[in-house]
């Protein structure tokens, strides 16, 4: 079963900030790591069990892996905050790979000794891949660097076991284009930074991405010396007269709540979203497009920067 959610902001996304403790999309960001690595690591670990008893993979162990993750990313997207990314059906997909090339690389070679060592080698490149991913999540959760300490843990025990695993005797001999410690390491590290790209998004700069999308929907009305409910969104204004300013139409809430778009008025009446007054925004004219609200939402949930 996959998560079937439209992720607004499929195009743009926002960047992370360094703060202590995590904003929103950091944590939301972690968890959609942290989870990706969980499926990739049991996925393995299902297939190792089969390999090891000669049999085919039991498509009940792979499920629950595959629910986990479902699971996981709706309470990710259940607590607001998180940013635009990659639909999770694309990420399960970019995990399935993974896990096809790793079990494709590593042979049994038709014998006991040769399943029990490939066995050992696919729970190994496993737990590497999700403690690699663990190690992005721990970072992008606080929105600093990866601790090297981290990654460098993970790499000896992957090491370490296939080292044992070699020594055991009766392993299988693959392609040493692919089989060999080096390139499964290749692979997993392809996987992991394939999984970043996609789940933690570029940054929303509010002069460069917001302004332009004002400038070209908006200042037709919300400009001048007296624009409606006094906000005026003309470069140079606009900034001033949305982030932590009070809403007009809903005084309870601000235009702009750096961090919160669930909260921000501006973003409700953008997207017709509950408890506005009046219409939808651009009043007269079409909807902003996805890719704007996205932009627009994003930059709200990266902290209203003024940059």
């Amino acid at each position: 079963m996959r998560l079937s959610v439209l992720v607004a902001g499929l195009v743009l996304g926002v960047g992370t900030l360094a703060v202590a403790g995590g904003t929103p999309d950091q944590k939301c960001t972690a968890s959609k790591l942290k989870a990706t690595g969980k499926r990739a690591a049991a996925d393995l670990k299902c297939h190792a069990k089969a390999t090891k008893k000669n049999l085919g993979v039991d498509p009940s162990c792979t499920g629950k892996a595959d629910d986990k993750f479902t699971a996981a990313f709706g309470k990710a997207d259940a607590k607001g905050g998180c940013p635009g990314a990659a639909d999770p059906n694309a990420i399960a997909d970019m995990s399935d790979m993974f896990v096809a090339d790793v079990v494709a690389a590593l042979p049994d070679g038709g014998t006991d000794d040769g399943r029990a060592c490939a066995a050992i080698k696919l729970a190994a490149t496993g737990k590497k891949a999700g403690s690699k991913l663990g190690c992005e999540a721990k970072a992008a959760g606080q929105g600093g660097q990866v601790d090297p300490t981290c990654t460098g843990a993970a790499e000896t025990k992957f090491s370490a076991a296939f080292a044992k695993a070699e020594s055991k005797g009766g392993c299988a001999v693959g392609d040493p284009n692919t089989s060999d410690p080096n390139a499964i390491e290749s692979t997993v590290d392809t996987f992991v930074a394939d999984v970043v790209a996609a789940l933690t998004p570029a940054p929303v700069s509010f002069a460069a991405d917001v302004q332009p999308i004002f400038t070209a929907n908006c200042t037709t009305c919300h400009s001048g010396g007296a624009p409606p409910a006094g906000l005026d969104l003309s470069a140079g204004n606009a900034y001033a007269d949305t982030v932590n300013v009070a809403s007009f139409e809903m005084a309870t809430l601000d235009r702009v709540l750096p961090g919160d778009a669930a909260n921000s008025y501006l973003v409700r009446k953008i997207n017709g979203g509950p408890g506005i007054s009046g219409s939808q925004m651009p009043f007269g004219a079409p909807p902003l497009s996805s890719t704007d609200i996205a932009t627009i939402t994003n930059w709200v949930i990266q902290g209203a920067l003024n940059n």
